[in-house]
């Protein structure tokens, strides 16, 4: 009879770590599901942005400075593209981007420093992006705050 009991007692042990090995790749799974949700509406926010759209965006250089932005322009003038900071991240030189009326342009903007270091590689990052511009006519320069950040995963 001692041996029916730790029979027992190993296979409801084994029932329970199977159970909890499920729980941990479930709760990792909808971890994942999560984090790309977030990314999802982050780009859904920023394409849908009035006069700059931004419709998608990746950090495109092994040293995580650059960064390769989609840009739409949907105001009826013609858009120049000035600065686009990132957590007050500027480009490292002068940026100058110009968008016809519904043009939609892919350009790479080299930071002043890294969005993304190598010890970030596969994790999310979040920031808060100011698109800075000016229109076909008069000098002023034109801000577009969103509040939605920009979340992009490391490479």
């Amino acid at each position: 009879m001692k041996g029916q009991g730790s029979t027992e007692y190993l296979v409801i042990f084994a029932a329970v770590l199977v159970v909890a090995l499920i729980v941990v790749f479930l709760l990792n799974q909808f971890g994942q599901y999560g984090q790309k949700s977030l990314i999802d509406n982050s780009k859904i926010y920023w394409a849908s942005m009035m006069p700059v759209g931004v419709s998608d965006w990746a950090v495109t250089s092994s040293d995580g400075k650059n960064v390769t932005f989609t840009l739409t322009n949907k105001d009826v003038r013609k858009l120049t593209i000035t600065n686009i900071s990132l957590d007050d991240n500027a480009p490292s030189s002068a940026l100058s981007v110009s968008l016809y009326p519904s043009d939609e342009t892919e350009t790479t903007v080299t930071f002043a420093s890294a969005v993304c270091s190598s010890s970030d590689s596969g994790k999310m990052k979040e920031f808060d992006m100011v698109i800075s511009y000016k229109k076909s006519f008069g000098t002023a320069t034109y801000k577009e705050i969103g509040k939605v950040p920009m979340r992009v995963v490391c490479p």
